[in-house]
């Protein structure tokens, strides 16, 4: 707002945080998991949880490209 972004570019951008925020979580999930998976309990759902890594690990990767592709 403040650089004077227009509508179709404040909700690009609004996206974009949106995807990397989650990519972000799902990446550190997916660490924490590498490092030490007895640090979650059975009653804490993550998509790193409830899918095998290498799905998440290629949830992650699409939502990488597709932050990028947003910008």
């Amino acid at each position: 707002i403040l650089a004077g972004a227009n509508g179709a570019q404040l909700d690009a951008l609004s996206k974009f945080s949106a995807l990397l925020g989650d990519a972000y979580q799902l990446g550190d999930d997916l660490l924490d998991l590498e490092e030490d998976g007895e640090i979650f309990t059975k009653d804490q759902k993550t998509f790193a949880l409830a899918s095998d890594r290498e799905t998440a690990r290629g949830r992650l990767k699409s939502m990488i490209g597709e932050a990028k592709d947003v910008l």
